[in-house]
């Protein structure tokens, strides 16, 4: 089981409401941290990214995403799951 399983709940629980955005990227730099070639992670990033409209940085991220996924073509790297 990966450590970053553990914050999923969190970043779950967090992307329920829009106030919270600031809280899933602190959670998701983390994570992150903690299993940089997770790119999964790197989407729940990107994404959030996306829904706070900083543009750029969602964009170095889904590249990331798209980087360290092991089949990016069978992935959706535009939602989190």
């Amino acid at each position: 089981m990966s450590d970053t399983k553990v914050y999923e709940p969190q970043i779950r629980a967090l992307l329920g409401t829009a106030s919270h955005f600031c809280e899933v990227v602190v959670l998701t730099l983390i994570a992150k941290q903690v299993e940089p070639n997770n790119g999964e992670l790197w989407s729940k990033l990107a994404f959030t990214y996306l829904l706070t409209d900083d543009l750029q940085n969602a964009y170095t991220a889904y590249q990331h995403a798209l980087f360290h996924l092991p089949n990016p073509k069978d992935t959706q790297v535009s939602t989190v799951t």
